[in-house]
């Protein structure tokens, strides 16, 4: 099966508009494109070259290619989702799914050093696990 992420199909007849819309977004920018089917020659060609062009806007951009639909906390006081400190522990966790209904947990100490910095440890681990996993896992 061919994957759908972010393509979205329009209808709408009574303004003769009709076919797919592409976003792809990272790193907080959406990059939009239209695809017609009176313009690509019918539904099935326009979904093609919309498939085409999400495809390789991602690869463009840099952005891991999954199937997973990843969303990001507007609560997340650290700016990474997936990142929270642990009073208890001094250190920062820094949790990830590996699969649907498993989870994993890192643990970044502060000690010896300071919070700032074990945060920016945080957020580098965070994103390269993303990568590792989300992009391994792929369509």
């Amino acid at each position: 099966m061919i994957r759908r992420k972010g393509i979205s199909r329009i209808d709408q007849p009574e303004k003769h508009n009709h076919g797919w819309l592409v976003q792809v977004t990272f790193e907080g920018k959406t990059h939009r494109k239209w695809f017609s089917d009176n313009k690509h020659g019918g539904k099935k060609k326009a979904f093609a070259q919309a498939v085409v062009w999400r495809d390789k806007t991602e690869k463009a951009l840099g952005k891991p290619q999954t199937g997973r639909v990843v969303v990001r906390s507007r609560r997340n006081k650290y700016g990474v989702t997936g990142v929270q400190w642990d009073k208890r522990h001094q250190a920062f966790i820094v949790s990830i799914n590996p699969e649907p209904g498993k989870q994993k947990r890192f643990y970044v100490p502060a000690k010896g050093r300071k919070k700032a910095e074990a945060l920016e440890e945080a957020k580098k681990l965070r994103l390269k696990l993303e990568k590792e996993i989300y992009a391994k896992r792929g369509a």
